[in-house]
Order: C-alpha cells, then structure tokens, then sequence
C-alpha cells in the first residue's frame, strides 16, 4: 500500500501540470466565451436602444395623428375653417363687384334715356307745325270753322291735335272717325278751330 500511496503521489505530481494546462485552457476558453458573450450583449443593447428609439418615434407619430383625427372631426365637414373664410371672402368680392356694375349699368341707362328724350324733344321742337299757311280758317258747312289737314307719313290722331292745339274727341266727333287709330296717308281731316 505504500507503493500505491507513492504511484499515486507520482501520478499526482506528473499529472499536476497537465491539468494546469487544462485548467489554463478551460480558462481560457471561458474567457472567449465571456467575452463573446459580452460582445452579444453590447450588440443586443444597441439593437434595445435602436428599439426604444423607434418605439418613441412610434408614438410622437401616434400623437400627431391622434391631434389631426380630432383637428378633422372638429372642423366643419367637407372643408376647414380657412375655406369658409376664403369663400366668404370671395362671396363679398364677387358682390361688391356684382353692385358696382349694377350702378354703372344703371348710370347707363339714364344717360341713355336722357340723350334720346333730349333728341326727341329737339326733333318734335325743329319739326314745323302742320298748321296751314294759307288760306285762313274755312266753315265747313257754313258753321263750323277750321282747317282742312292731309295725313302724311307716321303721323298719329294724337300728334295731329296737339299740332291744332285741339283735342283728338273734336278731330274723332268732326269727322266721324270709327277707327282713330287706323289713319291712311292722304286722308283728308277737318280741324275745328279751338
């Protein structure tokens, strides 16, 4: 037994360095591996960091469309409060303007008017009267006295009176006129004397 003790101090002893060598490498190897393992983890915590920067990204996005869904469902529906605005704004344009041209139509108008009464009136006051020159006033059947008038072109009953400066019921009641209104060029009327 005392050799065995021995064999096995020597086999202790002999078998000493190689199992520091082992342990060596074992070591070794842990250490790689403890390495590799903290180089994982240094890479798994940037992708977390990356992650949560996403993540934050996520929701400012998710608030920004959160406040333009309630923008949207409090604003008037079919355009924004900016497009009522604009609108009216136009509205009010187009109106004034719609005014303003009706007053220079109007002014227009007037004028219009105005110019044609004027040329009216100087045509009827430059036109001579169809009073008869000569001979003098005539009695038609040795009681009446007036004047004897042929119809001319465009003249009218009432035209014809006012130029006799007599009414249109005594040229009707002298000359038994049916149709006043129906005179024929070369129509010979009786103007009584006013």
């Amino acid at each position: 037994m005392a050799r065995a003790k021995h064999l096995l101090s020597i086999v202790t002893l002999l078998s000493l360095p190689l199992l520091t060598g082992c342990l060596a490498t074992y070591d070794a190897q842990q250490s790689q591996r403890e390495a590799a393992l903290q180089a994982d983890m240094r890479i798994l915590q940037e992708e977390n960091q990356r992650l949560k920067g996403r993540v934050e990204s996520f929701d400012l996005e998710i608030e920004r469309l959160t406040r333009n869904v309630d923008a949207v469902r409090t604003a008037p529906s079919g355009a924004s409060a900016a497009d009522v605005q604009a609108l009216q704004q136009r509205i009010a344009q187009l109106e004034t303007q719609l005014r303003t041209l009706d007053a220079a139509r109007e002014r227009d108008r007037r004028e219009i008017i105005d110019s044609l009464s004027s040329k009216l009136t100087a045509a009827v006051a430059s036109r001579p009267a169809p009073r008869p020159t000569s001979p003098p006033p005539t009695r038609r059947g040795g009681t009446q006295e007036g004047y004897e008038h042929v119809v001319e072109s465009g003249q009218t009953l009432s035209a014809i009176a006012s130029a006799y400066n007599v009414s249109a019921k005594s040229i009707i009641d002298a000359n038994n006129l049916t149709k006043p209104d129906q005179l024929r060029v070369g129509q010979k009327l009786f103007i009584p004397a006013p």
